[in-house]
């Protein structure tokens, strides 16, 4: 059996046993990942890597979680299409919301 890692790579490295026992038992309730969002798009973050490093919401994109849905600043539609989210496209719009004015 190999030993889950953390999103940073390392394997699950918590200090406390009664902590990790917590956070496994929401887990089974709800699951691996918490929806994040922040500027329109969400991002599913592992609930472990929360309960480890803690997460601020500026560093969600750069810490390499895949993004799982993005909201249009302009008509308001949420797309889950990965490549409307991954090129920040609005179907709707027919626009890249940086084209957005």
């Amino acid at each position: 059996m190999t030993e889950e890692l953390c999103h940073c790579g390392l394997p699950l490295h918590y200090s406390d046993p009664d902590i990790r026992q917590s956070v496994e038992n929401l887990i089974s309730r709800l699951g691996p990942s918490v929806k994040v969002t922040i500027d329109h798009r969400t991002w599913l973050v592992s609930r472990h890597y929360i309960a480890l490093h803690g997460l601020k919401g500026a560093e969600v994109e750069s810490l390499g979680f895949q993004p799982f849905s993005i909201k249009c600043p302009q008509c308001g539609v949420t797309s889950y299409n990965p490549n409307d989210v991954k090129n920040r496209y609005c179907g709707n719009c027919h626009q890249f919301h940086e084209e957005m004015k």
